[in-house]
């Protein structure tokens, strides 16, 4: 081990962050060589005033209303994401949804009164989903849909035999 060496591993030595192998080497060359040695003893010097230091300042702030301030903080964040859990969770929006697919469907089977209608003294209203039947002589039966208006006719041929 030289001194280059040794100074190269000065910084990992004092962290103690080198192998063991590595570590007796470089306090063996320390022992013999006068520099490397008090190159160590220098650097063990800075860091001990140095953790002193930071020791003491950190010692002089006050951080009493810090933990209660963040346990505040805590406990809001999750006060609210439990709220939002629940209400993710809830059954409410399921029945929102039904509600909502409801008046949809009695909206879209409103039919609005035309001018026509408008015009005349009554206003007749026809149910959304109606049929007419009427008898027509004949022995058959035939089913007819209007596109425009989705009304089903059905025409029932019937005769009695007398």
């Amino acid at each position: 081990m030289t001194c280059g060496d040794v100074d190269t591993l000065l910084d990992a030595f004092l962290d103690s962050e080198l192998p063991p192998p590595m570590l007796v080497a470089v306090a063996r060359h320390a022992a013999a060589c006068p520099t490397c040695d008090e190159a160590i003893r220098s650097f063990t010097t800075v860091r001990e005033t140095l953790v002193d230091t930071v020791r003491r300042d950190v010692a002089a702030v006050d951080l009493s209303g810090l933990w209660p301030r963040i346990d505040a903080a805590i406990d809001g964040t999750q006060r609210r994401r439990r709220w939002t859990e629940r209400v993710r969770d809830s059954r409410v929006w399921a029945a929102g949804l039904a509600m909502a697919a409801a008046i949809t469907l009695v909206l879209l089977n409103v039919q609005p009164a035309t001018r026509g209608q408008l015009a005349g003294a009554r206003i007749q209203r026809v149910p959304p989903n109606h049929a007419y039947i009427d008898r027509l002589a004949g022995r058959d039966v035939l089913l007819r849909r209007e596109a425009k208006s989705g009304t089903t006719l059905i025409w029932v041929n019937h005769v009695e035999d007398s």
